[in-house]
């Protein structure tokens, strides 16, 4: 997110320090992609060639909704992964 990029309430967020982010657009059932998200990314992460996943250094993941969760069938959210390239 941008700087200054504004908070809902009730919603949290915190500063990071500048690091590579696996973006993924993940589109369907509602349960289904909120339940699977995570499992998803790690194994596209762990498949690729340049880059793992940093639990270390920052040990979260972060859900961005784009759409209503009302949306049960056509639910679209973004999921981001803090990386590092491989050596």
């Amino acid at each position: 997110m941008k700087a200054d990029t504004p908070v809902p309430k009730g919603f949290d967020y915190f500063d990071l320090s500048e690091c590579i982010m696996a973006k993924t657009l993940i589109k369907g059932n509602f349960e289904d992609a909120c339940a699977n998200a995570c499992n998803i990314v790690d194994k596209a992460i762990k498949e690729s060639e340049k880059y793992a996943a940093d639990w270390e250094k920052y040990p979260f993941e972060a859900e961005v909704y784009l759409t209503p969760p009302d949306d049960k069938e056509d639910y679209i959210f973004g999921y981001y992964v803090p990386c590092v390239e491989k050596e």
